[in-house]
């Protein structure tokens, strides 16, 4: 008898806290992203001008919605967020409107494959608020570093538990991007945080590589969180993924 009272407390203990889960108005959309050192010469261009910044970034956005619609204008302001990377916390610094980031670069926490860092969240209640990102390693990628002018290119990810995948393409000469899949509002990162669905390929478009020249391929397979990695905040809503970016030199003809 006192087995079953136990596990009746228990579930609806359970079910209290997924319902505070789903009804919370707080949302948190991130991700953690490590960004591996070019050691290819051919690259050194792109590191000499600072538009490849190795180190690790946090990217947290948050939000008071109930809907995935609202979460662009409803950014929360104020909040005190940290980062615990294991061996040291890093702050999390504001830069409005919800957002809050920390930049990449020699001061930044070195990525560690394996390891769950874990932002905090403080809005000046009661409440416990965090999100705990676990690092995957760099995606296993089979390139051919020659390729086409004006031609799409498939990368495989088949079998590698990633989710999504953040790519970014630049012209070494220039510098300028031809190509990003980065998203660029609340939204967009609710997108592509939501689908639980593992990656098998992602496809970089024609237009990223117009022109014969050297290009510079930034790949990072982006590994989704669960529920249980999200602490008093709306977990309909709210996600936390990371990867790591690893860059490649594209000889286009």
């Amino acid at each position: 008898m006192f087995i079953v009272v136990l596990a009746g407390c228990s579930l609806i203990s359970g079910i209290k806290e997924d319902l505070e889960g789903l009804t919370s108005p707080v949302v948190a959309q991130g991700w953690v992203l490590g960004v591996e050192e070019p050691d290819d010469p051919l690259l050194a261009p792109l590191l000499e001008s600072g538009v490849v910044a190795p180190g690790t970034g946090v990217t947290l956005f948050l939000a008071d919605a109930t809907a995935a619609d609202q979460m662009d204008e409803s950014g929360l302001a104020g909040a005190a967020v940290d980062l615990d990377a294991g061996n040291a916390s890093f702050a999390v610094a504001s830069q409005g409107d919800g957002l809050y980031a920390l930049e990449p670069g020699p001061d930044s926490p070195p990525y560690d494959d394996g390891a769950a860092w874990v932002t905090s969240i403080e809005l000046g209640d009661d409440t416990t608020r965090a999100v705990t990102f676990r690092l995957p390693p760099a995606a296993d990628l089979d390139l051919d570093l020659t390729h086409g002018a004006g031609e799409a290119l498939a990368l495989d990810f088949a079998d590698q538990g990633f989710h999504a995948a953040l790519v970014v393409v630049f012209d070494v000469a220039s510098g300028d991007p031809t190509y990003s899949s980065e998203p660029t509002s609340a939204e967009d990162v609710y997108e592509l945080t939501k689908n639980k669905d593992p990656l098998v390929a992602f496809t970089v478009p024609a237009s990223a590589f117009p022109e014969p020249g050297t290009y510079a391929l930034g790949v990072a397979g982006m590994r989704r969180g669960e529920d249980g990695d999200l602490e008093g905040v709306n977990t309909l809503l709210s996600r936390g993924m990371a990867g790591k970016m690893r860059f490649f030199p594209l000889l286009v003809e």
